[in-house]
C-alpha cells in the first residue's frame, strides 16, 4: 500500500480534492503529491485529517455522515482491507 493511503482515503471520502488541501497549506498540487510518498508523522496526520474536516464543513457543507463514510474509509485502510 501506498504511504499515507488513510489520508488519501480521508480526503476523497469527505469529497476534498489534493489540490485545496494543498492550498490551504499554502503550497501547490504538486507538492502535496510528493509529500504524500513519505509516511506522515503522527502530528503532521493530525493536522491533515483538520484540513480535509475544515474545507469539508465550510466550503462543501458535509455533515457527520460523509464524515461517518470517510472513517470506515479510513478504517479499512488501516486494517490491510484495502491494496
Amino acid at each position: 500500500m501506498k504511504p499515507n493511503m488513510d489520508l488519501r482515503l480521508y480526503a476523497r471520502g469527505h469529497g476534498v480534492p489534493l489540490w485545496r488541501i494543498a492550498q490551504e497549506f499554502g503550497f501547490s498540487e504538486q507538492t502535496m503529491i510528493q509529500r504524500l510518498r513519505k509516511q506522515y508523522s503522527k502530528e503532521d496526520a493530525e493536522e491533515f485529517m483538520r484540513i480535509v474536516d475544515k474545507i469539508s464543513m465550510e466550503e462543501l457543507g458535509h455533515g457527520s455522515k460523509k464524515q461517518e463514510g470517510a472513517r470506515k474509509c479510513l478504517n479499512k485502510a488501516t486494517n490491510g482491507t484495502i491494496g
